[in-house]
């Protein structure tokens, strides 16, 4: 019985004719029969003639591998006469005789065969070793004996075509059914995203190799920004695309307002940023949308203005005041007294705040009930007008009879002589003048309360 006949790009029609098996070779569309079409099986189990093959028509591809020509005791099978890019031819030994190797030939693009051909030489048992480039063989591939069985797969990123994984050594010393190839493996073709590019292996994609994505300036890409083709044909993901990047919206400032592309803005838009009267902005003025949609800097905050100074106070009628007062600055006191026969009324001492704001309401100076500084009936006199030592300030201080200054020294200082001195009648101070002093290293510094009508009048 003769081996199945299989024609590469045509099918065959066998039927008995006479006790002899008579097959009938036609070509598919656009390839033409090169050969005899119509081959008998002998007795003794071989065809009557060369296996005749089917190739291209026209130019559509050129024949450009050298037509092989058979061994003794051997036949191809396949298109090993103007044989085309992609053409197969195999060699098939008769009854007796076993090939050298067991290998498909492929015609390839620089006009030669993959490999040499194999010869038939004889046997009475046993099959060739088998070879498949890029394929994992069994062991049982090489001289295997009647009976057993190779089994064929294929590398990483190459699968098997044209034949069949799994073949038997048969008694005629020839392997079983149509000995495979291993193909390398390719992923579809990936386009680049409409505003977008790419490189690295894509068109199509080979097996272990990267395609890379990008988008065009003012786009940003969503999804994976490579993809790898797989050992078994298909991408490592779906494809990304490209869509117009935009910068989150920004929204107004806490007594503030803003103006320009501030939502939905695209790369180059402009948002600016303004604050109300008695608010100043902590940040920029202006943002602008930058490709990938972020933003040129965070967005800025509106605080109030911190107060300067106090508004200058009035000298009151029939008084006088001393210290930081026209203007006032923050921190800083101004301290009120009254002429000789006026009595203070409000607080003496006024500090301003870091509000703009002085602590109190200034006071006013309204004519006492009592005497007059000595030319009154009651003959007391008003005492001279203290201020405070450096370093300290008065908690109150009157200079008419009876009236009495209270001194504080600051945080960090001592305080020297009296605390509380009291106006007398006869228009002096009780006690003893105050310091206020700081010890620095082993330096004490002193200062001495001088009235002022002495560095008046001598």
């Amino acid at each position: 019985m003769c081996e199945s006949l299989v024609i590469r790009n045509g099918y065959v029609r066998c039927a008995e004719e006479g006790g002899l098996t008579v097959c009938r070779v036609t070509c598919d569309d656009a390839y033409m029969l090169v050969g005899s079409s119509i081959v008998t099986c002998s007795p003794s189990g071989d065809w009557s003639d060369q296996i005749p093959t089917c190739r291209r028509t026209g130019n559509q591809v050129a024949n450009i591998c050298p037509t092989l020509v058979a061994p003794d005791g051997g036949r191809l099978v396949g298109s090993c006469t103007a044989a085309a890019v992609g053409d197969t031819c195999q060699l098939v030994c008769i009854s007796g005789f076993r090939p050298t190797e067991t290998r498909v030939l492929i015609c390839q693009a620089n006009g030669v065969w993959s490999n040499d051909l194999p010869q038939c030489i004889g046997t009475t048992s046993g099959c060739p070793a088998i070879t498949v480039d890029q394929g994992i063989i069994s062991e049982t591939c090489s001289n295997a004996i009647t009976g057993q069985t190779c089994t064929i797969t294929c590398q990483s990123g190459y699968t098997l075509t044209g034949g069949s994984g799994t073949l038997v050594c048969q008694a005629n010393g020839q392997w079983s059914g149509t000995l495979p190839i291993c193909t390398a493996v390719s992923c579809p073709t990936l386009p680049a995203p409409a505003s977008g590019s790419i490189s690295g292996t894509c068109s199509p994609g080979a097996s272990g190799q990267t395609c890379y994505f990008y988008c065009d300036s003012g786009y940003r890409l969503v999804g994976q920004s490579s993809l790898v083709c797989g050992s078994d044909g298909r991408w490592s993901g779906r494809p990304p695309y490209c869509m117009a990047a935009s910068c989150p919206a920004l929204y107004r400032p806490e007594n503030g307002a803003l103006s320009g592309s501030c939502t939905d803005a695209t790369m180059g838009s402009i948002c600016t940023f303004s604050c109300q009267a008695g608010y100043t902005l902590n940040g920029p003025s202006t943002l602008y949308c930058q490709e990938g949609g972020v933003w040129s800097g965070n967005a800025p905050s509106c605080v109030r203005e911190a107060a300067r100074s106090c508004e200058s106070l009035n000298i009151p009628s029939n008084g006088f005041y001393l210290g930081t007062c026209a203007p006032g600055q923050v921190g800083q006191t101004c301290v009120f007294s009254c002429e000789s026969g006026y009595e203070l009324r409000g607080q003496r001492t006024l500090t301003c705040g870091s509000n703009g704001q002085w602590s109190s309401e200034p006071p006013r100076c309204e004519r006492s009930g009592g005497g007059d500084n000595g030319n009154g009936e009651d003959g007391n006199r008003s005492c001279p007008i203290l201020t405070p030592p450096p370093n300290s300030e008065f908690t109150e201080c009157d200079n008419r009879p009876g009236g009495r200054c209270v001194v504080e020294c600051q945080s960090g200082y001592q305080r020297s002589g009296s605390r509380v001195r009291t106006c007398l009648s006869q228009g002096t101070w009780s006690g003893f003048a105050p310091t206020c002093t700081k010890t620095v290293g082993y330096t004490t510094y002193t200062y001495k309360v001088v009235p002022l009508w002495s560095l008046m009048f001598g």
